[in-house]
């Protein structure tokens, strides 16, 4: 199966993201037992690790980023949410000549918490490395989990090979 039958296979297993109240929340080994849970955790994940470098990389502080997740189509939108005359020609400018930057650092920067092997051990995402301001997540920093992107950390309770990891086989 080629990569577009992949992802039209991924996409044609995902239910509508509405009420993640409904998703089965664990299996006997404790990792989540519904692909759309799977899916939405990683693409969330990514959201919050490229909103915590853009903020870096753009000049915006992180309250004046947010995010904006398209589970369905696999994809993410992050904005400038305070209403000044430069927020888009700030991220234009970070996109347009900084991208390779804002991957590359979220790639080999974002799996590191200050709080670990605690924070490995309870899920993988707390203040430190994953959660940003309420207003900024519209999903209250809630399912979220660093082994979705990096893979998990020796000592886990999981066993996940993370989506970036994966890309660098």
């Amino acid at each position: 199966m080629g990569l577009i039958g992949q992802y039209a296979f991924i996409l044609n297993h995902l239910p509508r993201v509405e009420d993640f109240g409904r998703f089965n929340t664990n299996t006997e080994d404790g990792l989540p037992g519904d692909l759309t849970r799977a899916v939405f955790t990683l693409i969330h994940t990514m959201s919050h690790v490229l909103l915590k470098q853009a903020s870096t990389i753009s000049g915006f502080d992180r309250t004046n980023l947010s995010e904006f997740l398209f589970p369905r189509t696999l994809s993410f939108v992050i904005y400038a949410n305070n209403r000044n005359e430069f927020n888009i020609g700030g991220m234009n400018t970070m996109v347009e000549q900084q991208l390779d930057t804002l991957l590359g650092q979220a790639e080999t920067t974002g799996n590191d918490c200050v709080y670990d092997p605690v924070c490995s051990h309870r899920g993988s995402a707390c203040l430190s490395c994953l959660h940003v301001s309420e207003i900024s997540c519209s999903y209250f920093n809630q399912i979220l989990s660093r082994e979705y992107l990096y893979g998990s950390r020796q000592g886990s309770t999981h066993d996940l090979t993370g989506y970036w990891s994966v890309t660098k086989q």
